[in-house]
């Protein structure tokens, strides 16, 4: 396998050989053997050059992961005689990183003092590639297959409101009462997305609601304000809200109906995950945030493709 993968990333068995220090002649001889024990052609060759075939490019990705795995595994005893260090950097929505991910940040950073960390917080959907993530927490689906997505307890919305507003303009008692309240909405980038709020009743049955927004700002913490002076009806993580409810500076609403909820999974790419800095990562995100539900897009565990 290595002399494979060494001659497909080299383009040729002479340079294969230079790289895992063989012979010309005998990294053909592995990756003809190779051939005869799987029974498959995996290479193309001309006078000129060399291509993978249909089966070779599939048995290239694994190859690829195998060897990783290998390494890694070999590399392990080193690893625990050593302490934890390095560096993460790691994406997350603001809001998100504020209130729920900055607790898990202090706590990791205290048990492991040699590792640094860099935290990307924004309103938009963090993109590993673009912007050299290690990892991300993403709230909604992942939408992106070649991540390994590990699904996390879900992102909890709750309706609220100051007691001022309610004794202006009363209690709504049923999502559909929305419609005559002034409420207090995300704008998102895209103009096309609808201002619906989403409730479900006790016996499960979904009720949607198409708000009326005096005041829309792509800014939560912003929105959390204007609820707070009373301006309107607020949808927010629980998270942002949990201390105004207990102060009672903000009342909860439509209690018979629960908010929105919306998943959250902990994404990175397939080869982060053979240091063992990641792998402490992971394992301990999973501990804080784990749920254990099934992924909604991108990859589980192992590397499978899951649909939403």
């Amino acid at each position: 396998m290595e002399a494979f993968v060494a001659t497909v990333e080299s383009g040729s068995f002479t340079a294969a050989g230079e790289r895992i220090g063989l012979s010309q002649q005998r990294v053909a001889k592995r990756v003809a053997d190779l051939e005869a024990h799987l029974q498959a052609s995996l290479l193309e060759r001309t006078t000129r050059r060399q291509r993978l075939t249909l089966v070779g490019e599939r048995y290239y990705q694994r190859c690829r992961q195998i060897l990783q795995e290998i390494d890694a595994a070999e590399s392990l005893p080193r690893e625990l005689e050593a302490s934890l260090s390095g560096s993460l950097c790691i994406g997350a929505a603001k809001t998100f990183g504020i209130h729920s991910l900055m607790p898990f940040i202090n706590d990791f950073m205290a048990r492991h003092p040699s590792v640094d960390v860099e935290l990307s917080l924004g309103e938009q959907r963090a993109n590993l590639l673009e912007e050299g993530l290690d990892a991300a927490f993403r709230i909604g689906p992942v939408g992106d297959e070649s991540l390994i997505a590990r699904p996390l307890s879900p992102y909890r919305l709750v309706c609220c409101a100051t007691p001022g507003y309610l004794q202006r303009f009363g209690v709504p008692r049923h999502p559909r009462d929305l419609i005559d309240h002034h409420c207090l909405d995300y704008r998102f980038s895209s103009p096309a997305t609808p201002n619906i709020w989403v409730f479900v009743d006790r016996k499960g049955l979904s009720h949607p609601v198409s708000v009326s927004a005096r005041l829309r700002i792509d800014e939560s913490h912003a929105l959390l304000q204007a609820a707070l002076a009373g301006r309107g009806i607020l949808m927010a993580p629980e998270v942002m809200v949990r201390r105004h409810l207990a102060e009672a500076a903000l009342t909860p609403l439509l209690a018979d109906y629960s908010g929105p909820t919306r998943p959250v999974h902990f994404i990175y790419r397939p080869d982060r995950y053979r240091t063992r800095l990641m792998r402490t990562l992971i394992e301990d995100v999973m501990r804080w945030f784990g749920s254990g539900q099934p992924a909604a897009g991108g990859r589980t565990e192992k590397g499978y493709p899951v649909r939403s």
